[in-house]
């Protein structure tokens, strides 16, 4: 079958998604470009792959056979195309990084501006992915790697079959409190989170990245808080505290820039979250990646992040 790498990856991914619309939007290309594709991937094996129900596409039973052998060639490529690289030796191409609020806000920046000056050739593309799990973008080739918020330990959480995942450091939570709630300007040094019970919070989206760590903070310190306020990212979460809003378990990470107003209190109990990256097997052995990390680990000993833990420990499927 003369079926080209373009086609395998446009027929999964309408597997994938449902309709060719959403498969193109995917992809970065229009529907009639997909449906022209497929359409001559059909002529060539001479076999009907998709099937249309409604405004959904389905995929035949030979179409179903033939994305679960074009998942098995897009790996072989990819590791492939690692080989030839790792052969070469040169940092180069092209390398897709997804992240979240808390990572734009204090390493993303540091991260491109070394990576410009130690590894020219190698070109840095972004994608914010708040709310949403890399897992399946990074499957499909829309992102290379992608930072991720593990839970409070120093255990890489769990991966899909050909993904691995690595700790980068622990982030700390701390305590961001208007500074009007002490009045002769000694705060404590720690506070037990339980003591809070009846007090305004600002927290988190529930579907955001970042809010399944503090929500597990908050149960173990047995703290069902009083949301009254929910905000996508840290520094306006600061604004608001320094406004006299709420109080706010925030991230190192978060703490940027704190404003005028806000105390930064301990935790009695300390507790941490782990920021870590996940990236297919296949791409570890690229040396743009194996490059990447080493920045990565680079800029969070710049800024001062807890490594003290073996943050190269990694997970593999």
């Amino acid at each position: 079958m003369d079926l080209s790498i373009q086609q395998l990856r446009m027929l999964r991914e309408v597997s994938r998604q449902g309709t060719i619309a959403a498969a193109a939007s995917q992809l970065g290309y229009t529907p009639s470009a997909v449906s022209q594709q497929l359409s001559a991937a059909e002529k060539t094996t001479g076999v009907a792959m998709l099937e249309r129900s409604g405004r959904n596409v389905l995929l035949t039973d030979a179409g179903h056979e033939l994305v679960s052998h074009a998942d098995i060639v897009l790996e072989q490529l990819a590791h492939a195309q690692a080989a030839i690289e790792r052969v070469q030796g040169d940092v180069a191409g092209v390398l897709k990084l997804g992240f979240m609020e808390s990572v734009s806000s204090s390493m993303l920046a540091p991260i491109m501006r070394r990576l410009k000056n130690e590894h020219p050739a190698l070109k840095l593309r972004t994608a914010a992915i708040e709310g949403l799990w890399p897992e399946e973008l990074i499957r499909t080739g829309e992102l290379n790697v992608s930072f991720v918020i593990g839970s409070p330990t120093d255990t890489p959480g769990p991966v899909g079959d050909g993904f691995e995942r690595l700790v980068v450091c622990r982030d700390w939570f701390r305590l961001a409190i208007p500074a009007s709630h002490f009045p002769g300007g000694q705060p404590p040094k720690s506070i037990a989170l339980g003591s809070l019970a009846g007090e305004e919070f600002i927290a988190p989206p529930l579907a955001d990245a970042c809010s399944l760590a503090a929500v597990l903070v908050f149960q173990e310190a047995g703290l069902d808080p009083d949301v009254t306020h929910r905000v996508a990212d840290f520094p306006t979460t600061l604004r608001l505290v320094a406004a006299e809003a709420g109080i706010a378990l925030i991230p190192d990470l978060g703490l940027v820039r704190v404003p005028d107003g806000v105390v930064i209190v301990e935790l009695e109990e300390p507790r941490f979250r782990t920021v870590e990256l996940i990236y297919r097997t296949s791409s570890a052995e690229r040396p743009a990646m194996q490059a990447f990390i080493e920045v990565v680990h680079a800029v969070a000993d710049d800024l001062g992040l807890d490594r003290s833990h073996d943050a190269r420990k990694t997970a593999a499927a």
